[in-house]
């Protein structure tokens, strides 16, 4: 697990496939888009500046829209070659909060919510004057699961691979 958010950047016959793989070794993978419209390799090297590790970088969201653009052909500022492969990029976030009550939700390091069965983020809603989050039927405001202690770090195993 990382310290943060990173994304990795790759190629693959099955995304979903490869995602699913992903999924077995870490809860926390997503795929964020896939397509055909620029090779893999040229995005290694246009970013670089933003590598951490092999095929794993760091962007911020200019740069996530920018690369979701070249990978599914919507950007025409390069050249545009058929490949026989999809390029994904996957986001790792790290889950540092689950509530008690429901372990399918849990905050990521980034401060937002998520549902870990899916990977989606929760989006953030105002109810009455209260700020916080509908999962399922029920809405639970942010201090509302702050002072009745629902919030509980989650309980990590080590897996030997």
């Amino acid at each position: 697990m990382t310290d943060g958010e990173y994304f990795k950047i790759g190629k693959s016959c099955d995304p979903i496939k490869r995602e699913k793989d992903f999924l077995i070794s870490n809860l926390n993978v997503k795929l964020l888009c896939w397509g055909i419209g620029i090779s893999e390799s040229f995005l290694h090297q246009r970013y670089i500046q933003n590598k951490i590790n092999g095929e794993w970088f760091y962007f911020d969201e200019k740069q996530i829209n920018e690369i979701s653009n070249l990978i599914k052909g919507v950007v025409s500022d390069v050249e545009k070659r058929p490949y026989n492969y999809n390029i994904s990029i996957t986001k790792n976030i790290q889950i540092v909060w689950i509530i008690k009550n429901n372990i399918s939700y849990g905050f990521g390091k980034d401060k937002n919510l998520y549902n870990l069965k899916t990977g989606r983020k929760i989006k953030q809603t105002l109810n009455n004057r209260s700020v916080g989050y509908w999962i399922g039927k029920k809405f639970y405001s942010v201090s509302f699961l702050k002072q009745n202690d629902m919030l509980v770090r989650p309980k990590f195993f080590d897996v030997p691979f």
